[in-house]
């Protein structure tokens, strides 16, 4: 497999399959599973900054295939081996002759043009004889909505937009999805156009098989847990005993063995539980402030006796990736060949999951930031689009096309059998909390949650009590940005 030479980080680095017998049908073969539980979240930054646009056309021989109707399949889908085999592409010859040399107009505020993303494009407009042009916003005033949604105004509509971490301001430049989208077709994860319905309407897809999912697990160092005859995650994984329980003992038991516990995000517990300070019900179409749930009380308590005892330490990636460290609970981004993990020995590294249980208790959600694509409001070419995201979210793709994306291939079957299905088959928890903290001025990460990220177990309901005003606001922002 021939390596891209890297213009810049591919997207996955900057966010964030129970089993495949469920159905995720697509365009390429693959091979059922049936993985443990585990949790996702985001692999992108949120909505960047974004001026003037810019225009970049890259075109390709038109090819002629057979006319059909919107594919819709039922094959297994390829996820294990590391060699792609051939197979019967059913997503070609499904393209209409009628959009054959017409223009997709994918609006972009820089991402997507990674050597890596445009391999994929430059592939997609050969095989399939459609143009893509791509608007690029960058370092615009008021961020990537606000400019398209000037584009949209002034009547040069682009066809695909994407939301990440813009939920519900990206409503603005999205419209339902075409009838020509079938999101429980096999391809496309129903839990994703799920989670983000709006007065009964689908704005956003995402697939099955997405290089773009995000999410949370379990980075461990083996040596430190084999050397000491020490329980791993993946020793309680095996033997189905994976819970937080567990997960703090693993950390424990690190210390007494003369290394730093593990790196915490002590949102994920609450989250896994399809709570936080701000949550959405996408069938009452309403956000609400939760600050005084007891689930939120109790797992943010939970979370916090780890650094209590001193066994979770507040220290970053290097300190992980250098071996000092038993474990680190963190996004996915350390699976992919720009990660933390790029440069160490990958031999001493393991990934799980995060736990499934919580006193006793199967944990239901998925934590991930939001991130979906849609088609633009007035777009000219919405057919065109569909069949380009088909594409270019399909993770066969990118290494059809000679794009190596994970940093081994260990880490890559991990994405692929075991995250991509907890991924179709979880229902997801998105952070949507988050674009509203940075609306006010209050990012999660800043300091005004210092005394909330690092409170004590006896000081996380005080501390909680204080945040209802700001969490109260935070989801009337987001109520009064929908439809």
């Amino acid at each position: 497999m021939t390596r891209h030479r890297r213009i810049t980080l591919i997207p996955l680095i900057l966010l964030l399959l129970p089993a495949l017998v469920c159905g995720c049908a697509a365009d390429t073969p693959t091979v059922s599973t049936t993985p443990t539980w585990g949790t996702a979240a985001g692999v992108w930054p949120t909505d960047a900054p974004t001026s003037a646009a810019t225009t970049t056309t890259t075109t390709a021989a038109v090819t002629t295939t057979t006319t059909t109707t919107a594919v819709t399949t039922t094959t297994t889908r390829w996820v294990d081996t590391p060699d792609i085999p051939a197979y019967p592409d059913k997503l070609l010859p499904s393209i209409p002759a009628t959009l054959k040399g017409s223009t997709v107009v994918l609006a972009d505020d820089g991402r997507f043009q990674s050597e890596d993303c445009q391999a994929v494009i430059r592939r997609f407009q050969k095989d399939a004889g459609i143009q893509v042009k791509t608007q690029v916003f960058t370092n615009a005033d008021k961020g990537y909505v606000h400019k398209v949604a000037q584009e949209i105004a002034a009547g040069r509509a682009p066809d695909v937009v994407f939301c990440n971490g813009s939920f519900p301001w990206a409503l603005e430049i999205t419209q339902p999805l075409p009838a020509i989208f079938n999101v429980n077709d096999g391809f496309w994860n129903p839990q994703v156009t799920a989670a983000t319905r709006v007065g009964g309407k689908s704005y956003f897809v995402n697939s099955c098989d997405t290089p773009y999912a995000g999410g949370y697990v379990v980075y461990y160092n083996k040596s430190i847990f084999s050397n000491n005859g020490l329980y791993s995650p993946q020793d309680y994984l095996d033997e189905g005993r994976w819970s937080y329980e567990k997960l703090l003992v693993c950390l424990q038991e690190a210390v007494q063995a003369g290394y730093k516990g593990g790196i915490l995000d002590r949102r994920m517990l609450a989250e896994q539980q399809g709570t936080f300070l701000v949550n959405y019900d996408p069938n009452a179409s309403a956000f609400s402030a939760n600050v005084t749930d007891d689930r939120l009380v109790k797992a943010l308590q939970f979370m916090a006796t780890a650094t209590d005892n001193g066994w979770a330490v507040d220290v970053g990636a290097e300190a992980f990736a250098a071996g000092d460290v038993g474990l680190y609970l963190t996004d996915v981004s350390g699976l992919f060949y720009n990660g933390f993990l790029k440069d160490v020995k990958l031999t001493n590294f393991g990934v799980a999951p995060l736990p499934d249980t919580f006193g006793g208790q199967k944990l239901t959600h998925m934590p991930v930031p939001m991130y979906g694509f849609g088609i633009a409001k007035r777009a000219g070419n919405a057919d065109g689009a569909y069949y380009f995201l088909r594409y270019f979210l399909d993770l066969y793709r990118y290494e059809a096309s000679g794009v190596e994306l994970f940093v081994n291939k260990v880490m890559e079957k991990y994405y692929r059998r075991t995250h991509m299905s907890l991924y179709l088959n979880t229902p997801l928890y998105y952070q949507h909390y988050l674009t509203a903290f940075r609306a006010m001025g209050k990012p999660w990460t800043g300091d005004d949650w210092t005394r909330l990220r690092h409170a004590s177990a006896s000081a996380v309901a005080e501390e909680l009590e204080k945040q209802q005003s700001v969490a109260t606001e935070a989801a009337a922002i987001l109520q009064s940005a929908l439809p």
